[in-house]
């Protein structure tokens, strides 16, 4: 699912509702939410990252502390 030339940085991992991971580009992870595919509450992390957050903590949308 992800691209050859993608650098490992580029890379998101994400965990769906039904538990199942995926990685996806930035790109890739954006179309997923315009398509209602994650939303807001999906939990993400950069790939390598040991901690996950909210989509709309890593995107900005709303404050960790929220």
């Amino acid at each position: 699912m992800t691209d050859a030339n993608t650098s490992h940085d580029d890379l998101w991992e994400v965990q769906t509702d039904d538990g199942q991971l995926h990685t996806l580009t930035l790109d890739q992870l954006d179309a997923a939410f315009e398509a209602e595919m994650v939303s807001a509450q999906t939990l993400v992390r950069p790939r390598g990252a040991t901690s996950w957050q909210r989509l709309a903590v890593m995107a900005g949308l709303e404050d960790a502390d929220a």
